[in-house]
């Protein structure tokens, strides 16, 4: 299991100060705030927050182009 730790997470429906991110078998198997659920003890931890005010959100492609074909 990796857990991801920020400062802030962003979704479309909320913003969650302390997040966590479970990753097990490279899928997010939970998200949640560091008040609402420790972090296993066998867990590898990413922490994101060494760097400055680290925000985790989803992702997005922009698949917009000119000229391509």
């Amino acid at each position: 299991m990796i857990v991801l730790c920020a400062h802030h997470l962003y979704t479309p429906a909320e913003e969650i100060h302390d997040p966590l991110v479970f990753i097990e078998d490279r899928l997010i198997s939970a998200v949640s705030s560091r008040a609402q659920q420790e972090i296993p003890t066998n867990a590898t931890v990413v922490d994101l927050t060494k760097n400055g005010e680290a925000i985790l959100a989803p992702g997005f492609v922009d698949l917009h182009m000119h000229g391509g074909a």
